[in-house]
């Protein structure tokens, strides 16, 4: 019930309440539902005066939904919108009215009118915003999906990325490594005093290594700016949901009372809303719990409950003396406020499915951006610190202990200079040391003094954490996150560890899981400064406890990143 609430303060706000789509659906119901009951004139007659004053008030609407888009202020937009359906709604009866006296028929009674004033109110406001939630819930669902395939054919931009990043990180460090050597051979050209090797330090140093550091820090993982929206959506049915409990009964009700009010003794409508709200109850009730045995049987069980009961209201109309006509409102009426209720809770859910979808191929996204990074970045920030640390600051030491160098001197300068280039020259493709299985054994056994450990490390996981040093840090860090959890919140100093290797569409992925007992604190999850929560680690609620679970990917050159696996990862969970 919040959720449509909130859709449908949503789509007042949006300016989008009055549609072609919601102008041109009042017709049939103007002919079905709002359909006087009968008239002394020819059928024809109130027909065609039906039909006249059903233009006057799509025309009035047409006006208000030009008026409304033209607004700019939400509140006077709001308060116009209301004003503007209210305002037709109560006209329509007069304008009927009026059309009937015209063609010579008999119109109701002057008593009656107040009651089909707040008929047409109640009942018109319910449609309308039903259609405008609706179509709002479409509208933002074709653009998630629109904007979720941009993203999800944007998956291939990670590795192009990454690449280019590469070859920029690549220039920077051979930019870097000429100047060292440019200082090196301007050094060996002739005496240097202590204000020239200063110089050169400040002027081939310092920098190339601002410029190292600046693009190791650079992100690469926002989402280009550049995607386009534009395409065409696919097709797709309208998913059917079973809705709020409690909404199909109150909106009958408040389409169907100002009749009661009008037509039926107070015994005979408060005995009618009794029936409306036990029927509503058996359906809210009763297609939820047959749900776990699968959506579609609930689904139907739920359709074939609406029409049963719209038939009952209807024979129950018919025994207390409704005619025809009358008698068959409520088995129209309740199956469609049902079957439109229904398709509008499936459509706002596919709307948060498509979001999360499109949430989660973003966080793909960007890991994949940052893990095809990590080497350069690496490299690049070693790079920086063999120029700031080695070569600037040899140089200011050399300054200061050598007031007036000599030549044996400077040709020791140029040699540890020369040692720089060759380092930062080769700082890409070094090998790194990887915080791999061994000190992952090591943190177990920290932990075990404390804690009472079972420990599952597969073994192809503990051979990708050794090859991947980046992963394997990574993995560290999630484990150690978890391990702390179990220690500071866990029941009974005990906790399970369990490390395997996953193959998915985007390659493999070491998954990590430090489960502890106890219970998990509803809305609680990882603080936003853990760096496991950085990694996509989370906490969630299991039945042996409270489990920390997390994926790090493997960097393989070969891997193929699969769209739907990315998206749909995060939403097999029940």
């Amino acid at each position: 019930m919040r959720e449509l609430l909130s859709a449908a303060v949503r789509v007042l706000d949006s300016g989008r309440v009055v549609s072609g789509w919601s102008v041109a659906l009042t017709l049939p119901v103007s002919l079905t539902v709002m359909a006087p009951a009968s008239y002394g004139a020819e059928r024809l007659t109130w027909l065609m005066a039906v039909v006249l004053a059903w233009m006057c008030f799509a025309g009035a609407l047409a006006f208000l939904g030009l008026l409304e888009r033209r607004l700019v202020h939400p509140r006077v937009r709001r308060t116009v919108v209301i004003g503007g359906v209210i305002a037709a709604a109560a006209a329509r009866p007069v304008v009927l009215d009026a059309w009937v006296t015209a063609f010579g028929g008999d119109v109701a009674p002057s008593g009656h009118l107040p009651f089909r004033v707040a008929t047409n109110v109640v009942v018109w406001a319910v449609m309308l915003l039903t259609v405008a939630v609706t179509l709002d819930a479409l509208r933002a669902l074709r653009t998630a999906n629109t904007l979720l395939r941009s993203v999800l054919r944007e998956l291939e931009t990670p590795r192009r990325s990454a690449l280019a990043y590469t070859s920029r990180a690549r220039r920077t460090v051979q930019d870097a490594t000429s100047h060292v050597q440019r200082m090196a051979d301007a050094l060996q050209q002739g005496p240097a005093t202590r204000p020239d090797v200063q110089r050169l330090a400040d002027a081939h140093l310092r920098g190339p290594a601002r410029r190292l550091a600046a693009l190791a820090r650079e992100s690469v993982d926002d989402v280009p700016p550049g995607i386009a929206l534009a395409g065409t959506s696919s097709a797709r049915h309208i998913a059917f949901r079973l809705p709020p409990a409690g909404v199909v009964s109150t909106l009958y009700v408040a389409c169907m009372l100002p009749y009661a009010v009008r037509t039926a003794p107070l015994s005979e409508i408060l005995a009618g809303v009794a029936l409306v709200l036990c029927s509503g109850l058996a359906l809210d009730l009763i297609p939820r719990r047959i749900l776990r045995r699968g959506r579609t049987a609930a689904l139907t069980l739920f359709a074939v409950m609406a029409l049963n009961i719209g038939l009952l209201l209807s024979a129950v109309a018919w025994m207390t003396g409704a005619g025809l006509i009358t008698g068959l409102v409520p088995a129209v009426v309740y199956p469609l406020i049902a079957f439109c209720t229904a398709g509008c809770a499936g459509e706002v859910r596919a709307l948060r499915v498509e979001q999360r979808r499109l949430s989660n191929a973003l966080t793909g996204r960007m890991r994949l951006a940052h893990a095809g990074t990590r080497r350069a970045r690496e490299g690049l920030r070693t790079a920086a610190t063999f120029l700031h640390r080695d070569a600037q600051g040899r140089s200011i030491a050399f300054a200061l202990r050598h007031p007036e160098p000599s030549a044996s001197a400077l040709a020791e300068l140029v040699d540890d200079l020369g040692v720089v280039a060759r380092r930062v020259a080769d700082v890409m493709d070094a090998p790194r040391q990887p915080r791999d299985a061994p000190s992952l054994d090591a943190l177990v056994d920290t932990w075990g003094r404390v804690l009472s450990l079972r420990v599952q490390i597969d073994a192809e996981a503990r051979t990708g954490c050794a090859a991947d040093a980046a992963a394997g840090s990574d993995v560290y860090d999630i484990v150690a996150e978890g391990l702390l959890n179990a220690a500071k919140h866990g029941l009974g100093r005990h906790a399970d560890v369990v490390i395997d290797l996953v193959t998915t569409g985007a390659g493999p992925h070491v998954r990590v899981r430090v489960t502890s007992p106890g219970a998990l604190p509803a809305g609680v999850q990882l603080h936003p400064s853990s760096h496991a929560r950085a990694l996509g680690a989370r906490l969630d609620a299991v039945p042996d406890g409270v489990r920390l679970e997390g994926r790090v990917a493997l960097l393989t050159p070969d891997a193929v990143v699969s769209a739907d696996h990315l998206a749909e990862a995060s939403i097999r969970r029940p």
